[in-house]
């Protein structure tokens, strides 16, 4: 079920001490996105006081054989707290 929501972007700054709102975008077949998911983790790691991430923070992907072993390998790393093989 699709939602919308309008926000009033200077409530909004107004809420979070006059700071602005920061929002992650990517681009896919050479159009811009809002990512939510990465605009959640940016804001994160910035009240987190952390920098941001660089290049030679990108995590390989690894690939599964099948999407059955991709999800058992999913399960195993997050029984375990292996989020580097989760992510």
């Amino acid at each position: 079920m699709r939602q919308s929501q309008t926000v009033n972007i200077a409530d909004a700054v107004a809420k979070n001490d006059g700071q602005p709102l920061r929002v992650a975008t990517v681009q896919r077949d050479g159009k811009w996105y809002v990512s939510f998911f990465y605009s959640i983790a940016d804001n994160a790691t910035h009240k987190a006081g952390l920098p941001n991430p660089t290049a030679a923070d990108a995590i390989a992907p690894q690939g599964s054989g099948s999407p059955e072993e991709a999800v058992n390998t999913l399960i195993d790393a997050a029984s375990k707290g292996d989020l580097k093989t989760v992510i």
